[in-house]
């Protein structure tokens, strides 16, 4: 039997394959109730995931974003067939795969891919984060000198939340970027592109992957309470070090502003 991690891997790539064959083709997107969108492009993407983990694993859960919940037990795949959906219907490659692997409640596995540009990023718990194979470290940077990622979107509630962390974190830093996908902040993260990542209104299908590859690279998640973030974190802060999301998590308001 193949690991978990390998098929994973597996699954990744065949569907990045199918995002590749859609991208850039006139697809009717349908937008849902959390008003996000969904295309034939993210159920196929999901549908191939689903069939490659389950085919190997079959007693394992599966969370996905499009399917949602089903099976049982303390294994649980978290998956997003398609991050970054707003990108990929307006032509912009910011967007990937992203599968992550939770047992016993701890995030243990992430595979992210961007089939747009060919990077494979994984992690496994007590194994080092990797993209193609190169070794990811966190940055070293201050949080002066460094760049930060925010989740792009801004709706109801967030707005004011969001508005505020930025007053907050731009009184400190002033390079804030956005890319339009949970999973590639935390990829970037990892990388070492940037110092930190605040990505709220989120499912564990949005980070579980990232958070593993953070965590491996030598940083820090954090949930609402200051903790590693579990499945039902509604917002999580990532940096380069437990100090620096100590201080991101403060810089976000626990409840909107009116």
């Amino acid at each position: 039997m193949a690991s978990r991690l390998d098929t994973a891997v597996k699954a990744a790539h065949e569907a990045g394959a199918v995002l590749q064959r859609y991208f850039g083709r006139s697809l009717e997107y349908r937008q849902k109730a959390d008003h996000t969108f969904v295309s034939r492009a993210d159920e196929e993407s999901e549908a191939v995931i689903r069939r490659v983990l389950l085919g190997e694993f079959p007693s394992d859960a599966f969370n996905g974003e499009e399917t949602g919940v089903s099976g049982g037990g303390d294994t649980v795949w978290h998956v997003d067939p398609l991050d970054g959906t707003a990108n990929f219907m307006n032509g912009s490659p910011h967007s990937c795969v992203s599968i992550g692997l939770q047992r016993a409640g701890a995030f243990v596995l992430g595979v992210i891919f961007n089939p747009f540009t060919a990077e494979l990023c994984l992690a496994e718990a007590g194994g080092g984060s990797y993209c193609n194979g190169e070794r990811l470290s966190v940055s070293s940077l201050s949080l002066e000198r460094g760049l930060h990622m925010v989740d792009a979107s801004f709706d109801g509630p967030r707005i004011a939340r969001k508005l505020a962390y930025l007053t907050h974190l731009t009184a400190e830093a002033s390079r804030v970027r956005m890319v339009g996908s949970n999973a590639l902040q935390l990829e970037g993260v990892a990388h070492g592109h940037y110092v930190s990542s605040l990505s709220d209104a989120i499912h564990a299908y949005d980070f579980a992957a990232g958070v593993v590859l953070v965590t491996e690279a030598g940083g820090c998640c954090l949930g609402p309470d200051g903790q590693p973030p579990r499945a039902d974190a509604e917002y999580l802060v990532a940096a380069n070090s437990r100090a620096h999301a100590e201080q991101m998590l403060r810089f976000y308001p626990a409840h909107a502003i009116a």
